[in-house]
């Protein structure tokens, strides 16, 4: 299973579709589902993992491209898995 950091508190979990086991918050809107698919070691370093679990746990802000939400809950809407996908997160 892969590591991931929960968009609600910033821990950091196994699964990115899994309930957190902090605060568990348990991702099941698509749109949910999508976010939660990037903060994690697929698509971040450990580095980039460690940046945006801080951010969140300060209470900052992910922000996540448009177009990104919009592919991969069509992803998951269509139950297609996830599609390959590239985009700039920005936590700094």
């Amino acid at each position: 299973m892969t590591t991931a950091i929960c968009l609600c508190c910033g821990a950091v979990k196994l699964g990115a579709l899994t309930p957190c086991p902090e605060c568990r918050f348990d991702p099941q809107e698509n749109g949910d589902k999508a976010k939660a698919a990037v903060p994690t070691e697929h698509f971040l370093s450990q580095e980039d993992l460690n940046a945006v679990s801080e951010r969140i746990k300060s209470g900052l802000a992910v922000a996540y491209p448009d177009e990104l939400g919009k592919d991969l809950s069509h992803d998951f809407a269509s139950n297609s898995g996830l599609g390959k996908v590239s985009f700039p997160l920005k936590y700094t």
